[in-house]
């Protein structure tokens, strides 16, 4: 059985084929403005889940940095507490190895709130549609 989508398009004059949306009790073309709507369904639908896979990949981003974070920061203070409170090395070094440790901390603290925990670059996925709101019927929006 062949699909009514796999048929060409009859007003597409270029190269790939379009799909002809049949009606489904006579087999013959459906209006245009009913095909413009299912064409725009299909385009929000698609939309969607084009900004769900970014969300989901925007979510794994702020798991890793949260997790990293959890890993750098005490590994940064233990070496910066070692180089300070050693006796090898000398003041200069040490004063560096305290400017590090602000600088460190600092940038990784900015980092992970700027994007782990700052509340506003967290999506929130909604409808696509005009009008706001999901179409539960199948039918295209008006």
């Amino acid at each position: 059985m062949t699909s009514s989508l796999d048929a060409p398009h009859p007003s597409n004059t270029g190269s790939e084929p379009g799909p002809t949306i049949l009606t489904p009790q006579t087999g013959v073309p459906a209006p245009l403005s009913v095909q413009h709507g299912l064409e725009r369904l299909r385009q929000e639908q698609a939309t969607f889940n084009q900004l769900q896979h970014q969300d989901h990949r925007w979510f794994q981003l702020r798991l890793a940095m949260g997790y990293t974070s959890v890993l750098l920061i005490p590994a940064i203070l233990i070496v910066s507490i070692w180089t300070l409170g050693s006796s090898e090395f000398s003041l200069t070094i040490k004063t560096l190895a305290a400017g590090a440790l602000f600088t460190d901390v600092l940038g990784l603290g900015v980092a992970v709130w700027k994007i782990v925990l700052n509340p506003g670059s967290m999506t929130r996925l909604t409808p696509i549609t005009p009008d706001g709101r999901a179409s539960s019927s199948g039918e295209p929006p008006n």
